[in-house]
């Protein structure tokens, strides 16, 4: 069974499909004002189970050093699109979103953060 569902991708609602033992990977990076970011994102349909799981990382650098997020989650088949209503900053855009709906990802294992200098410091 494929998997279908929307995912936020460089400021827009994409819809992928994903067939079972499939991973997609998306990455954007670029400058920022005072360094760099990257963001990451690998979602794969378990080959055995009807189950999506994504793996997703934030990382940059800025005058405060380097910093990530990361973390694990999953998401059944049947949940993918029973997740909430996206947010809409601008009325204009209310369009663009009509029929989106996110999957209901649920934490698999502990997010973890990184900050260089408050490692530095022995926090």
């Amino acid at each position: 069974m494929n998997a279908r569902f929307w995912v936020y991708s460089n400021g827009s609602a994409v819809k992928i499909t994903l067939r079972p033992g499939q991973a997609l990977h998306h990455m954007v990076c670029g400058p920022t004002e005072e360094g760099w970011f990257r963001e990451s994102t690998s979602w794969t349909l378990a080959e055995d189970e009807p189950i999506v799981y994504r793996e997703w990382s934030i990382e940059g650098a800025d005058c405060d050093g380097r910093h990530g997020d990361y973390g694990k989650d999953y998401c059944e088949i049947s949940k993918l699109l029973s997740g909430n209503e996206p947010y809409i900053a601008d009325e204009s855009e209310i369009g663009a979103w009509v029929g989106v709906v996110w999957p209901a990802w649920e934490r698999l294992g502990a997010r973890r953060h990184y900050d260089q200098y408050a490692e530095m410091a022995g926090y």
